[in-house]
C-alpha cells in the first residue's frame, strides 16, 4: 500500500488558555491525546524516503464563453515595456497555453455546457427572457409544419388529381383540382402581399403628411412670434408679410390675421387691412366685436373719427356693457365734440367695476364744460346755458371750470343777472380766485349789490390780490373813486400786475394826475411785452 504523501510543513501547535499546548493537525490524524507525545519513526525509514514535494491543486478548466455579435470586444491588456510575467506556470510547464476569449461572429450551437448561451436574454434555460431558442423553435415548427403539408398535398395529388374545367366564350381551360388550389392560394398571397405593402405605402404616406403638417405648424408659430416682435419694433411691412405667411399654416389664424391687419394699416396699406380684418372675422365667427373694434380704432388712427364714430354705434347697441366699446367711443365723443354722447359714455363706464374714478370724473367735467361752451352758439345763448346747466348733477355745480363757462355762456347771451347769482353763490361755496375776477368784470344792473357781496369775502381774504382787484373794479362801477383807488392801490402793492396797474393808470389819468399815470401805463405795457 502506498502511503500518503507528507506535506511539506507541520503546522504549530497553539497554546491553550488553560495552559495545555494544542494538538496539531498531525497529531490528531494520528490519533494522539494531548499530552502524550507520539513515537518517532525510525530515522532509517525516514533517510531511505526521498523527499517529495506537494502535489500541485489541479485547476478547474476554464470554460470559454460563448459569444455572439452583441457580446462586447474582450479589453486588450495594457502594454508597457517590462516582460510579463507568466500566469500560468503549471500549463506552461505541461506544454498548454491557457484559454484565451476567442471573438466569434455568432452564436456557437454545443460551445457551452448545455448547448445553449449562458448569458441572459440569449435563450438560456432558466433564464426566462426570450432569445434565439424560442425563435429557432418556432422556425422548425414553422418547417414541420411545411414540410408535413406539402408532403399530405403531394400525397392527395398522387392518389386523385381531380378535374377542373373553366369555360369562357370559345376558351376553356383544363387543369387539376389540386394545381387550382395551388393557383388560387398563391393568387390569395399574391393579394394578400400586394394588399399589405399598399396599407403601409399609405400609412407611410400618412405619417409623412402628418410630420410635414407639424412641421408647417411649428414653422408658422415661429412666423408668428417674429411678426409679433417686427410689429413691435415699428418693422411694419415685415410684420405684415410674416404674419400674413403665417395665418396660412397656423391651426387658430385670428391673431396672426388681426396683427397683420394691424401691421397693413400702420404701413399705410388700408384696403389690405380691411381685407386681412374680413379674413380674421371668417376664421373666428364669435369674434366679431373684436374686430369691429379693431376697425374703429384704426379708422380713428387714419383720422376718420366719423366713421369710426358710425361703427361703435353699431357696437353699443349690440354690447351696451362692453367696457373696451365705451372707452373706445367716449374718446371719439371728445374728438367729434359729441358732448352728449361723451357724458352718456363717461355715465356708463362710471357704473362698471374697476374704472379709473378720477380719470371718469375728469371726463365728465370736461363733456359738461364742452357743453356749456357750444351753448353759446345756439340763437338763444342765455336759455340753451340755463337749460344745460338744470340738466348738470347737483355734484358738478360748485366746480369753478363749469360754473364759469356757465357764466359766460350767459354774459355771452345778456344775461348777466343770473350770471351774477350764479357767481357769488358759488365764490360764497369755494372762494376761486378765477371767478372771483370773472365777478369784478361782470356788470349787472345792481352793481352796489355786487360791491357789498365782495366785501364781505374781503373779511375772509384781507391779502387777496385778486380780491382787491375786483372790488377797485366794483367801485369804480358803483362810482365811488376814492374807495377804488384805495382797494387798487392796495392790490398793486400785493401784486403788481398789468390789470391793476391799467386801471389804477385810468384813475390817476381821471383825477389829473397824468405823470403817475403814465408810469404806471408804461409799467402796464412793460408787463404785457414781459408776458411769453
Amino acid at each position: 500500500m502506498g502511503h500518503a504523501p507528507r506535506p511539506a510543513f507541520e503546522p504549530l501547535p497553539v497554546p491553550d488558555p488553560r495552559g495545555h499546548s494544542a494538538p496539531s493537525v498531525t497529531s490528531a490524524r494520528r490519533g494522539c491525546l494531548p499530552g502524550v507525545q507520539p513515537q518517532a519513526r525510525p530515522r532509517a525509514r525516514a533517510a531511505r524516503r526521498p523527499a517529495q514535494r506537494p502535489a500541485p491543486v489541479p485547476r478547474k478548466p476554464r470554460v470559454r464563453a460563448c459569444l455572439d455579435r452583441r457580446a462586447p470586444r474582450p479589453r486588450e491588456p495594457r502594454r508597457t515595456g517590462r516582460r510579463r510575467r507568466n500566469r500560468h506556470p503549471a500549463a506552461a510547464r505541461r506544454g498548454g497555453a491557457p484559454a484565451r476569449h476567442i471573438p466569434v461572429a455568432g452564436p456557437i450551437a454545443g460551445a457551452c455546457p448545455g448547448g445553449a448561451d449562458p448569458r441572459p436574454g440569449t435563450g438560456a434555460p432558466g433564464t426566462g427572457a426570450p432569445g434565439t431558442g424560442a425563435v429557432t423553435a418556432r422556425g422548425l415548427l414553422l418547417l414541420l409544419a411545411a414540410v408535413a403539408g406539402g408532403a399530405a398535398f403531394g400525397l392527395l395529388a398522387l392518389r386523385d388529381p381531380g378535374y377542373v374545367l373553366i369555360s369562357y366564350g370559345s376558351r376553356t381551360f383544363e387543369t387539376s383540382v389540386w394545381f387550382a388550389l395551388a393557383v388560387l392560394v398563391l393568387l390569395a398571397a399574391v393579394v394578400g402581399t400586394a394588399w399589405t405593402i399598399l396599407r403601409r405605402t399609405l400609412r407611410s404616406r400618412s405619417r409623412l403628411s402628418a410630420w410635414s403638417r407639424e412641421r408647417r405648424i411649428r414653422n408658422a408659430h415661429a412666423k408668428t412670434v417674429q411678426g409679433t416682435i417686427e410689429l413691435a419694433e415699428g418693422d411694419f411691412a415685415a410684420a405684415r408679410t410674416t404674419l400674413t405667411a403665417a395665418a396660412d399654416d397656423v391651426e387658430t389664424p385670428f391673431a396672426s390675421l388681426l396683427s397683420a391687419a394691424l401691421a397693413a394699416h400702420r404701413a399705410g396699406d388700408a384696403e389690405q387691412s380691411d381685407q386681412l380684418l374680413a379674413r380674421a372675422e371668417e376664421a373666428a365667427p364669435g369674434a366679431g366685436t373684436a374686430v369691429g373694434l379693431t376697425r374703429a380704432r384704426l379708422a380713428g388712427e387714419a383720422g376718420q373719427w366719423r366713421q369710426c364714430r358710425q361703427m361703435l354705434d353699431r357696437l353699443v347697441s349690440e354690447h351696451p356693457r362692453h367696457p373696451g366699446v365705451l372707452r373706445l367711443s367716449l374718446e371719439c365723443a371728445e374728438r367729434i365734440e359729441d358732448w352728449e354722447g361723451a357724458i352718456a359714455a363717461a355715465t356708463a363706464l362710471g357704473k362698471l367695476k374697476g374704472e379709473d374714478a378720477n380719470a371718469l370724473e375728469a371726463a365728465v367735467r370736461r363733456a359738461w364744460r364742452g357743453r356749456l361752451a357750444a351753448s353759446r352758439g345756439s340763437e338763444t345763448v342765455a336759455a340753451h346755458a340755463r337749460q344745460t346747466w338744470k340738466a348738470v348733477p347737483k355734484a358738478l355745480r360748485t366746480d369753478a371750470t363749469l360754473v364759469r363757462e356757465y357764466a359766460e355762456a350767459l354774459l355771452s347771451g345778456g344775461d348777466p343777472d343770473t350770471a351774477e347769482s350764479a357767481l357769488r353763490a358759488a365764490i360764497a361755496t369755494d372762494f376761486d380766485p378765477a371767478l372771483v375776477e370773472l365777478y369784478g368784470r361782470l356788470r349787472s344792473g345792481r352793481p352796489h349789490r355786487q360791491l357789498e357781496a365782495a366785501t364781505g369775502w374781503l373779511e375772509s381774504h384781507p391779502q387777496d390780490p385778486g380780491l382787491l382787484l375786483a372790488l377797485g373794479r366794483l367801485a369804480i362801477a358803483s362810482d365811488e373813486p376814492e374807495r377804488a383807488r384805495g382797494y387798487l392801490e392796495s392790490s398793486v402793492m400785493l401784486s403788481p400786475t398789468a390789470s391793476a396797474r391799467g386801471e389804477l393808470a385810468s384813475l390817476y389819468l381821471a383825477a389829473g394826475e397824468v405823470a403817475q399815470g403814465r408810469r404806471l401805463l408804461e409799467q402796464a405795457l412793460d408787463d404785457d411785452r414781459g408776458r411769453p
